[in-house]
């Protein structure tokens, strides 16, 4: 898969200042290192854990990262997940979580199909 198809296949913006001001390479690396990252996991562990301000802030960062990337698959969910924890743990945050945790799983196995 081309570097271009997976970013489309990620919801990503073509027309977003990232895609047209990188490489090609520059951008599979920010992509890979988005999916190499410890902050899934640490959202996950607080979600389970009922942890809100662990929560907040891991979902907080793969957010800013998902929509710097112009990531709308990701980034929609988890302005959601971010917006409901800012308030407090809401009931809800597992599901919110799984929408995430899909979105997150299906982001690293396209970045795992992309090659320059």
């Amino acid at each position: 898969m081309t570097v271009f198809d997976g970013y489309i296949a990620l919801g990503g913006d073509v027309t977003s200042d990232i895609y047209q001001s990188v490489s090609e390479k520059m951008l599979l690396k920010f992509l890979k290192k988005m999916t190499d990252d410890n902050q899934m996991q640490i959202l996950e562990q607080a979600i389970i854990a009922k942890d809100r301000d662990a929560a907040y802030a891991a979902a907080h960062t793969l957010k800013g990262v998902a929509l710097n990337l112009s990531l709308s698959r990701l980034s929609n969910p988890l302005c959601g997940l971010t917006d409901a924890l800012r308030a407090g743990f809401p009931q809800n945050a597992e599901e919110l979580f799984q929408e995430v945790k899909t979105e997150f799983d299906y982001a690293v196995k396209v970045i795992g199909l992309i090659e320059l």
